[in-house]
């Protein structure tokens, strides 16, 4: 999370408009709550947000899809994601574009393809998706879109954004 934070305090004031996109539980947002006043969480999930307790943490959650977001244009400056896999397709990354304000910014991770295709089977719908197991035997696939560097970079400024970094890390050999 100490990524996160530095970069969104970074570039954010304590008064500007911080949404985390994706929230799960909401470590992320409960994190980010600590140095800013208008902190927001969306999740697709209604079981998710609720587990994420955000009235504790003085946080607005939001139960939508990443593919359309109840939210006014230009309405953030900070767009965090801190698995943002799902939503690296045009269809949501227009959509960040389009809460984004003017000089807003979106900060996110995901999974590089190298990882994908270490991990994961290696054939095209496992490089789309990701399967989860509980521990109860609950099953869940979800969307889990992984790119290349380039490509990535393609994505991103095809949908409006200027890309000023990429980082891969690779992890310990």
């Amino acid at each position: 999370l100490s990524f996160f934070e530095e970069e969104v305090t970074r570039r954010a004031s304590v008064n500007d408009y911080v949404l985390d996109l994706g929230t799960g539980r909401g470590y992320l947002a409960q994190s980010l709550s600590k140095s800013f006043e208008r902190v927001f969480a969306i999740d697709l999930s209604f079981e998710m947000l609720r587990l994420s307790k955000p009235s504790l943490y003085r946080i607005t959650a939001i139960c939508a899809s990443a593919f359309s977001l109840p939210i006014a244009d230009n309405s953030f400056k900070i767009i965090v994601s801190s698995l943002a896999d799902p939503f690296l397709i045009k269809e949501s990354l227009t959509e960040i574009f389009r809460v984004l304000t003017a000089e807003g910014v979106f900060v996110f991770s995901s999974p590089s393809r190298i990882w994908s295709v270490a991990i994961r089977n290696d054939n095209e719908s496992s490089q789309t998706s990701t399967r989860f197991t509980h521990s109860s035997g609950l099953e869940a696939e979800v969307f889990s879109f992984t790119y290349t560097d380039d490509e990535l970079r393609q994505l991103i400024t095809s949908c409006g954004f200027i890309v000023e970094s990429i980082e891969t890390a690779y992890g310990k050999r």
